[in-house]
């Protein structure tokens, strides 16, 4: 009779690589001193997710002491198994946002998350650009697809340097340099520079806008077409929500396509 009893324990990933076939393998620090580790073998993952941690660092308080993801394992018989466990240096509440109850987060090393909230399902992506001195964030690109404080269904686009583009209370706006346009049931709003200069032309030019906003278009319509696609992601009561989002990305087109008739004086 086959003995099926596993012994399990926890340890802490001292480094990982991707074997001949592929696979990402992890040596766990789990028997003796710290350099012990054990002989590096396959990690498993959750299905539709993987990860990788760091490297661990050494414990200022210890010199003996590493800091790193910790790791479930355990031994069938000569075969090690390996799950990750949670990370001190990147915890939520910590370095992370607070989660409430119900909600979840994907993060990494660098600060990057993507969360949906316990409460509605708003889900937010935030992406980093720039670090200060100590490797923390400064400055984020944000995506937020969701409803906001009041309520209402909303999809906002922020670029670390300030330019936005919200979708909210049938209307859009885009913001930028102390000038923004708004587009909803009452027609085409402005304030700010509203002109092209002294050579003339359209208020907004058509072909460089298109060409910049075409590839955050494309990437947030896909976004939404995956979240909307994989029941893992989203509940059938938010998939409103997610449609509600991609008709405004739509709409933006109408958007667009009005910026462009705009007079060379703004009237």
């Amino acid at each position: 009779m086959v003995d099926r009893r596993w012994g399990w324990d926890l340890g802490v990933a001292m480094y990982t690589a991707y074997g001949p076939n592929g696979y990402l393998g992890v040596q766990i620090d789990g028997i003796g001193g710290e350099d012990a580790g054990l002989p590096e073998d396959q990690l498993h993952h959750a299905f539709g997710f993987a990860s990788r941690p760091r490297d661990p660092v050494t414990s200022p308080d210890s010199p003996t002491t590493k800091i790193g993801c910790t790791t479930l394992y355990a031994w069938e018989g000569s075969e090690l198994h390996a799950w990750l466990g949670q990370d001190p240096r990147y915890q939520p509440g910590v370095v992370l946002p607070q989660l409430g109850k119900g909600g979840s987060i994907q993060y990494c090393a660098p600060g990057g998350f993507a969360m949906f909230d316990g409460e509605d399902g708003t889900w937010m992506l935030y992406a980093p650009a720039s670090f200060d001195a100590d490797g923390i964030p400064d400055s984020a690109h944000t995506i937020t697809v969701g409803v906001d404080p009041s309520g209402d269904p909303i999809l906002s686009l922020v670029h670390s340097e300030g330019m936005r583009i919200d979708m909210a209370n049938d209307k859009i706006v885009l913001y930028a340099g102390g000038t923004w346009l708004e587009v909803g049931e009452g027609g085409v709003v402005s304030a700010g520079k509203t002109s092209n200069g002294s050579a003339g032309g359209p208020l907004v030019k058509y072909t460089e806008m298109m060409a910049a906003l075409t590839p955050t278009l494309v990437a947030l319509s896909a976004a939404l077409a995956a979240i909307a696609a994989d029941p893992t992601l989203i509940t059938p009561a938010q998939k409103a929500t997610v449609a509600t989002a991609g008709t405004y990305c739509a709409t933006l087109t109408g958007l667009l396509a009005a910026a462009a008739t705009l007079s060379t004086t703004g009237t």
